[in-house]
């Protein structure tokens, strides 16, 4: 059976073809036709590993440094994106655990969330991704100066390590004409995660299943770091076995799985503890994906349309968030067999709820 007859018949399309169903969103009166060479959007997903976001590790009290340009230009000037000439912007120095400088690691400022929270909330339930402020690479020296091309404004500071939890420091307000010193940054051990990802009531291995672990606590509380809007990435291997080195030691986290053919699942919520073994293995169901269109009453596509699926078992709780293609086409993430509750909004027009 096609994911369009299991997936959309439950929850009342208004139409149904081939490979979409349709939304009809209130507007104009007349006719409604779907709209013509209409492609399925590709599925969104991040394929390079990437390391956890985690609370910001413990650095000296951190100052606003002097205006002096000689001081200023005792910083490295950081390869990459880093505005490193400008007035203004953050410099400091990242350390190992064991105190050696920390060299060629990613660094970010990021917009903080206190400056548009309902910007944050949006890009977490639809996965947007944004460009950071500023980027660059620490020194040999372990040191790093991102230049800010708009001062008033506060910013997160991320420093990302493959061997290591990335590392947060929020809440950094940069004034104009000054650099501020984030200080000594030590980076912290990480904790093991490890399990294995199976077919629900079989036990059979899936290998190649994508898994990736965040931090629940920083979903809401701040842009995501780029290229890890779904947290760190790692894959099974033919036995179905997957590890993270990176988990916080101090933190929840989440750790979700994905594959083909098959619903996602998730354990989360989990406490990785430094004392014994964290082991989290994860079942998923076979599942299809609800993929259409949502078009207006005369028929014209309707992109960036928010679309909300949610699962009306009390059983498996799931809900989904996602925006439509330029030509009004959707895909959400496969699903497990089941009804659903769809609630499309739009610039424009009436809320439309299918169920």
């Amino acid at each position: 059976m096609s994911s369009i007859a299991k997936f959309v018949l439950p929850v009342a399309l208004l139409g149904a073809v081939a490979g979409g169903a349709y939304f009809l969103l209130g507007g104009e009166s007349g006719p409604t036709k779907p709209p013509s060479d209409v492609h399925q959007p590709e599925e969104n997903r991040d394929t390079k590993p990437e390391a956890q976001p985690i609370k910001p590790a413990v650095a000296t009290e951190a100052q606003p440094l002097s205006q002096d340009p000689a001081n200023q230009r005792r910083v490295a000037n950081v390869p990459g994106e880093a505005h490193s000439d400008a007035p203004q912007g953050v410099r400091g120095k990242v350390l190992k655990p064991n105190g050696e400088p920390a060299a060629a690691l990613e660094v970010y400022l990021m917009e903080a969330a206190t400056t548009d929270p309902l910007k944050v909330f949006i890009a977490q339930r639809t996965g947007q991704k944004f460009s950071p402020a500023s980027k660059g690479l620490t020194a040999q020296d372990g040191s790093f100066a991102l230049g800010v091309t708009t001062p008033g404004q506060a910013f997160d500071l991320r420093v990302v390590s493959t061997d290591y939890p990335e590392l947060q420091f929020g809440g950094i307000r940069v004034r104009d004409s000054e650099w501020f010193d984030a200080g000594m940054l030590t980076l912290k051990m990480g904790v093991v995660v490890q399990g294995h990802v199976t077919m629900e009531g079989q036990g059979t291995a899936i290998a190649g299943a994508t898994v990736y672990m965040s931090a629940p606590n920083a979903n809401f509380q701040a842009l995501p770091t780029p290229g890890r809007e779904k947290g760190v990435m790692v894959q099974t291997d033919n036995t179905g076995f997957y590890r993270f080195t990176t988990a916080p030691s101090d933190g929840l986290v989440t750790i979700t799985a994905e594959a083909p053919e098959y619903a996602s699942g998730e354990r989360a919520n989990f406490q990785p503890k430094t004392t014994e073994l964290n082991e989290v293995n994860l079942e998923l169901a076979r599942g299809l994906p609800i993929s259409g269109f949502v078009v207006d009453s005369g028929g014209k596509p309707v992109g960036n349309a928010q679309i909300v699926a949610t699962a009306l078992s009390a059983k498996m709780p799931l809900s989904v968030s996602l925006r439509t293609q330029p030509d009004g086409a959707f895909t959400t993430p496969t699903l497990r067999e089941g009804p659903y509750r769809m609630v499309i909004t739009a610039g424009g027009f009436e809320e439309k709820t299918q169920q």
